[in-house]
């Protein structure tokens, strides 16, 4: 598969080439880090470890060289000690995210935009979405922009809480090629207690 692997520039003989990394990081007045007022609801929800990692400053250099030396056939880092690989183990401790739980799955046969709404408190409209049920990470920063407008009512302090842990997801856990925008329907649609499963 080295054909097809990032590390060919190397094996012909091409000047070196960096991946560029790409995030962004939910701010709320211009600070990396969510308004005191939702911190609870993120710790409730679990994702308040990982969120903090957001401070952390990216290594170019280091993830430039393990991904060149990751191997798609053996799921495993090559390196001079040996192959080694990421476990649910080192997710569950660097981000103190649960690994050990049941799955949770239910309907994704959902309307991101009515999901939006009931979920969000907002319909997004046109100048909202990027396409289809994928939600503008600016949408939602110049929405929610303002956490005194949900102050005082934990229904929408939820909403802005929400918000915030969309925007989360879309510019610092899952980005995609743009880090502009998150996909509704695969990381909020809506789990009903009655679809959890034993592993």
């Amino acid at each position: 598969m080295q054909k097809q692997h990032v590390s060919q520039h190397i094996w012909n003989g091409d000047a070196y080439r960096k991946l560029r990394m790409r995030r962004a990081i939910p701010t709320y007045q211009g600070i990396e880090q969510p308004p005191a007022e939702i911190i609870p609801l993120l710790q409730q929800s679990r994702l308040y470890t990982a969120i903090k990692l957001c401070k952390i400053k990216i290594n170019g250099g280091i993830i430039n060289a393990f991904v060149e030396r990751w191997r798609p056939e053996t799921h495993t880092f090559h390196l001079t000690c040996g192959e080694a690989t990421i476990t649910l183990q080192d997710v569950s401790v660097l981000l103190g995210l649960s690994v050990d739980d049941n799955p949770l799955i239910g309907n994704t046969n959902i309307d991101g935009i009515d999901m939006c709404e009931q979920y969000l408190g907002v319909r997004p409209n046109a100048n909202a979405l990027a396409d289809g049920n994928t939600l503008k990470l600016s949408w939602l920063a110049s929405q929610f922009a303002n956490i005194q407008d949900y102050v005082g009512d934990e229904e929408h302090l939820k909403m802005f809480a929400r918000a915030w842990i969309l925007r989360f997801i879309g510019g610092v856990l899952l980005v995609d090629k743009s880090s502009k925008r998150v996909p509704m329907t695969k990381v909020g649609h809506k789990i009903h207690p009655n679809h959890h499963t034993q592993s």
